[in-house]
């Protein structure tokens, strides 16, 4: 899986279906300045890497290591639920955001994207694409947590 996502031609990582063709849409998003785009099907707690389910750190190790993406990128993931945080606090947007120590941008709830790439989050754009930032925390840096 983590060589076939490096390998890929683009960071859409899912194929058109006759009920969804996502793929087809996806090409269509306007780039966003500064960001590195990655499409695919997903939910709060996992992506489908084309129909194989995934988690956020095998995600990470096939962004960190594709020779399109330049660390420290900020990444715009475009998958349904990756930034809902209702269930848990550690969504697929803040794994991904700890792992490659990048500022992540994703929907708290389904993403529709419309033919001419256009998108909203929640079917009446009820939702939000929000942001998350890494967590990670260097071994060496000292943290304090006292008043």
């Amino acid at each position: 899986i983590i060589q076939r996502g490096i390998n890929a031609k683009t960071t859409i990582f899912t194929k058109d279906t006759t009920q969804n063709p996502l793929a087809t849409y996806a090409q269509r998003i306007p780039k966003m300045e500064g960001f590195y785009d990655v499409v695919m099907h997903g939910v709060d707690t996992a992506v489908w890497f084309f129909e194989t389910k995934i988690d956020a750190y095998t995600l990470a190790q096939i962004i960190r290591q594709r020779p399109d993406y330049k660390k420290g990128t900020p990444i715009r993931l475009l998958s349904c639920n990756t930034g809902n945080t209702e269930n848990t606090g550690d969504c697929v947007a803040q794994l991904l955001a700890n792992e490659l120590e990048a500022t992540v941008i994703a929907p708290n709830l389904k993403l529709y994207i419309y033919p001419d790439g256009t998108y909203t989050v929640g079917r009446k754009n009820q939702g939000e694409m929000k942001e998350f930032f890494s967590r990670k925390v260097d071994k060496y840096s000292e943290v304090y947590y006292g008043s």
